[in-house]
């Protein structure tokens, strides 16, 4: 759900072909050009469903590598898709793992959870 499908590939002697999903909402940075700035609810949203959809890679074996806004493609309801794996790679056992950090169970020092419903 959180990566866009790809449906078949074909080559010839020039070119590789991908037909994959039709994602009418473009991508993010398209999104932020249009409307310069997102409200915190808007923030919320795309930050909450790009570290799920982040999480969901992960949770397969796989990093990403190449997170940005030209990568989170939306489709016609506005949810996140993650696209252009092109430099994906596995997770290994061989990766420095400090590097990766599980926010539920031992948050760092700096992050807080707290409620950020600010009114300015």
């Amino acid at each position: 759900a959180w990566v866009v499908k790809m449906f078949y590939s074909f080559q010839d002697k020039r070119n590789l072909y991908l037909i994959m999903e039709f994602l009418p909402g473009g991508d993010m940075m398209t999104l932020l050009m249009k409307k310069d700035t997102l409200s915190e609810e808007e923030t919320q949203f795309y930050i909450s469903e790009t570290v799920l959809a982040i999480d969901a890679i992960h949770q397969l074996g796989f990093i990403h590598r190449d997170i940005k806004p030209d990568n989170l493609l939306l489709d016609a309801k506005g949810h996140v898709k993650l696209s252009d794996f092109g430099l994906c790679t596995g997770l290994k056992k061989a990766h420095r793992t400090e590097f990766y950090r599980n926010l539920t169970h031992n948050p760092p020092s700096d992050f807080s959870f707290q409620n950020m419903n600010s009114k300015r």
